[in-house]
């Protein structure tokens, strides 16, 4: 619920920002969509549940395929 509440935040915060709105404005007509695209897309996010988030993990990410790295100096 966190995560979704995350999104959800981050895609409201985005459309609240002028530039974000003219370029999401012009993607859509490019697209032949409105704002009601996106309602949608958050309607959906709102309506995920933990296991469709973990069956998709699952689908798509392969953690045998991972790379992990650390970088920093490590100093006191």
């Amino acid at each position: 619920e966190q995560a979704k509440g995350g999104l959800l935040s981050f895609r409201s915060l985005a459309r609240a920002q002028d530039m974000n709105l003219a370029a999401a404005w012009a993607r859509n007509l490019h697209l032949g969509r409105s704002f009601a695209r996106s309602a949608q897309m958050d309607a959906q996010i709102r309506a995920l549940t933990l296991d469709q988030v973990n069956a998709a993990l699952r689908k798509y990410i392969d953690p045998s395929q991972l790379l992990w790295g650390v970088a920093g100096d490590f100093k006191d």
